[in-house]
């Protein structure tokens, strides 16, 4: 552990964060366990969560409305529009109050602050994942019912990018 002189212009290591990468580790299954054991359904509400906002959306855009979706079905388009949302809404939320929540843990014990925002970022890179592949699931099945839907394949290149800018805003 090194002491930083106030006013210096270093304000991380990565070295540092490096040597605690089993805490960001543990931090992040602490997390992730916490979800599931404080829902009544467990980890099926991580796939009846993302499902039920769509179809809230669907209802309410589409049908009440009546706003256009240009030849794709209502309900995959809100949920394309919820997978990214839900990433940047739930990283901007726990980010801010991460401090608050753990600051017992940060007064208690000399750690990087970093830190608990990684194992908070990865947890939601984790939801994320999950999500995601529920949302290729429903679009195999859009297609499979004859819809004709056309994805850019090489866009799908720029996502992890995209989720490191979703995670630096």
């Amino acid at each position: 552990m090194r002491i930083i002189k106030k006013g210096s212009s270093k304000i991380f290591s990565v070295q540092e964060i490096f040597k605690y990468k089993n805490f960001i580790y543990i931090l992040f299954l602490r997390n992730i366990a916490t979800i599931y054991k404080q829902t009544i359904l467990g980890p099926i509400w991580q796939v009846l969560n993302p499902l039920i906002q769509s179809l809230l959306f669907t209802l309410v855009f589409s049908k009440i409305a009546k706003l256009p979706t240009d030849d794709i079905p209502p309900f995959l388009f809100y949920s394309s529009a919820m997978l990214v949302w839900v990433f940047f809404q739930s990283t901007c939320l726990k980010t801010a109050d991460s401090f608050l929540n753990f600051a017992g843990l940060i007064r208690n014990s000399y750690i990087p602050k970093l830190t608990i925002v990684l194992s908070l970022m990865l947890e939601n890179i984790f939801v994320f994942i999950v999500n995601f592949l529920i949302f290729i699931l429903l679009y195999m099945y859009f297609i499979y019912l004859g819809f004709s839907l056309d994805l850019n394949y090489k866009l799908l290149l720029v996502l992890p990018l995209i989720i490191l800018y979703i995670c630096i805003l």
